[in-house]
């Protein structure tokens, strides 16, 4: 064998092993596997061929990664535009994440969760006043929802307060 097939093949092993330890903790997307092996130093011809390689053993998967972050975000209360944001910062594709936003965010479903946020955060409130809404408001926008949806769990909210 000739010493530059070798040295690729070492370097080609080393990288598979750097990145199958990483990925152990979690998914990754395809953009973060390649942001990481080109922080590790290795070559580009590397890079690309061990990704397709972690691709086509389904070691990285963009859709299954899509569907478990999104999964974990509304564990954790976030909205639809956090999600969004997150997702193009790890390099999804805006097609894959547009698919997936409409499978998990309708407003409907939206509006509970916002609800819920809001009680669980007002059990020491007795009577919301306007500082406390502006707070909420904010709060909400940071989590990633839309001011459309809060505006309606802040009036639906207001408004049960009353009838209890």
């Amino acid at each position: 064998m000739e010493p530059e097939v070798i040295v690729h093949k070492e370097s080609l092993d080393k990288a598979r092993l750097s990145v199958v330890r990483w990925l152990r903790f979690r998914s990754r997307s395809r953009r973060e596997v390649e942001l990481y092996l080109e922080k590790k130093g290795f070559a580009r011809e590397i890079s690309a061929a061990l990704l397709d390689e972690l691709q086509e053993y389904r070691y990285i998967d963009d859709l299954r990664f899509t569907e478990e972050y999104i999964q974990s975000c509304l564990g954790r209360g976030f909205g639809q535009n956090r999600v969004r944001s997150e997702l193009t910062k790890k390099g999804i594709d805006r097609e894959l994440i547009g698919e997936a936003i409409k499978q998990h965010f309708a407003v409907e479903h939206e509006l509970i969760r916002v609800v819920a946020l809001l009680e669980r955060r007002a059990k020491r409130i007795v009577a919301p006043d306007q500082k406390w809404v502006r707070q909420q408001f904010s709060f909400l926008k940071g989590r990633g929802f839309s001011e459309n949806v809060i505006m309606q769990a802040l009036k639906q909210y207001c408004r049960d307060l009353i009838e209890d």
